[in-house]
Parts: structure tokens; C-alpha cells; sequence
């Protein structure tokens, strides 16, 4: 048998069973990064409510297109980080693919350019952080 002295201090050694990690927060936006987000939305927001409002297709579509690229260009910048190669090419890849919409004017090419478009913006979002 042990000494409760000893018993004491084999306890303390062992790692307690239940450990809580507490992870570090999200950085939090400074105001004016968070005005200028909010500001690109509302212009965003406007802007695809006057040119989609009616269709997707013709030239509306590669101009929101151009529009939200250089908008995720201009927040990237104003945070103070560069925009990779990866994220350009994205981006580049959605506006390609959204003039495509205007250039014929076959249903189906529309559907796969819209849907090749919103991918693009998509990995160039998930490419962004």
C-alpha cells in the first residue's frame, strides 16, 4: 500500500480526462473595413437588381460578373492582403465564363456558363481565405 502522500502525487501527474479546448476567435473586422464590406454589398445587391432583374442572359450577367470580381479585389486590397494567382485566375474563369451567357444564344450553353460562373466565384471565394 502507499503512503497517501505518494497516491497524491501520482494523481497529480495524470492528464485530467476531460481537457476543453477552447479554439482562438475569428479575427474581428476593424469599422472601417466593415463599412466598406457592407457598402459593396448594397452596391452589389442594387447593381444585380438592375441588371437581373429581368434575365440572366445578354451582357448583364458578365457585367455583375466583372463587378463582384473587382469588389472581392477591392476588399481583399483594403484589408491590407494581396490577391493570390489562384484567386485571379478564379475570378478571371467566372468572367469567361459569364461572357460566354452573351455570346450565343443556346438554352443550354446559358444553364452551363450560369452554373460554370457561380463555380467559379465559388472556388475563388474558398481560394480567398
Amino acid at each position: 500500500m502507499t503512503p497517501p502522500s505518494a497516491a497524491s502525487t501520482a494523481s497529480a501527474s495524470l492528464p485530467p480526462r476531460h481537457v476543453v479546448v477552447v479554439a482562438d476567435p475569428a479575427p474581428a473586422l476593424d469599422v472601417p473595413l466593415a463599412r466598406r464590406v457592407l457598402g459593396e454589398a448594397i452596391l452589389l445587391g442594387i447593381t444585380a437588381d438592375a441588371l437581373l432583374r429581368v434575365s440572366l442572359r445578354g451582357v448583364a450577367l458578365p457585367v455583375w460578373t466583372t463587378l463582384a470580381a473587382l469588389a472581392l479585389v477591392s476588399l481583399t486590397w483594403t484589408a491590407g492582403r494581396r490577391v493570390s494567382r489562384e484567386v485571379a485566375a478564379w475570378l478571371a474563369t467566372a468572367v469567361v465564363f459569364a461572357v460566354t451567357v452573351a455570346w450565343r444564344d443556346a438554352e443550354t450553353l446559358d444553364v452551363a456558363g450560369i452554373f460554370a460562373t457561380i463555380g467559379a466565384l465559388l472556388m475563388a471565394a474558398v481560394a480567398s481565405h
